[in-house]
């Protein structure tokens, strides 16, 4: 049975909630609580007041690489240093000269930044540093797809 919690902060959401992960846990049904990585202290701490075996605590990014997994994808997952590398590399390309370390990371951070926006392309890339990264996205989203990669910013698309 599935169901929705809401309610002002203070009302007892998350005492609801783990009430409810007891008794799974009780009764021997696994049960699964993800949540953002500041609660997960406190949440710990609450967990453990009570038997609590079977009952696991993870974060959104974890499900979503373990979809991603159990799904079979192919795809290698790429590390946030490596895609600063790459756009390095890619950026070259566009350039016609070496990227600098500081420039990189900087159209790395914005090719970041389209991608959790859930945008393909760059909008209105009218200035010359807008249609620079329009291009090192083009070629940089080509290369991740020659390489068979995933950006850490796809995950969330590709789960």
């Amino acid at each position: 049975m599935r169901s929705l919690l809401s309610g002002p902060a203070g009302s007892g959401k998350t005492q609801t909630l783990l009430e409810h992960a007891w008794k799974c846990a009780a009764n021997f049904e696994p049960v699964t609580l993800i949540a953002l990585p500041a609660q997960r202290g406190s949440l710990l701490k609450r967990l453990s007041q009570k038997p609590s075996l079977g009952v696991r605590l993870t974060d959104l990014q974890t499900q979503m690489y373990e979809v991603l997994e159990g799904a079979g994808s192919s795809k290698g997952l790429l590390s946030v240093p490596a895609r600063v590398a790459l756009v390095a590399r890619v950026l070259g390309e566009v350039l016609g000269r070496a990227a600098e370390p500081g420039e990189a990371a900087l159209y790395a951070l914005s090719i970041a930044e389209l991608k959790r926006s859930g945008l393909e392309r760059v909008p209105n890339a009218r200035d010359p540093y807008q249609r620079t990264l329009e291009q090192t996205l083009t070629f940089y989203n080509a290369e991740l797809e020659r390489r068979n990669l995933l950006d850490p910013d796809d995950v969330r698309t590709e789960a």
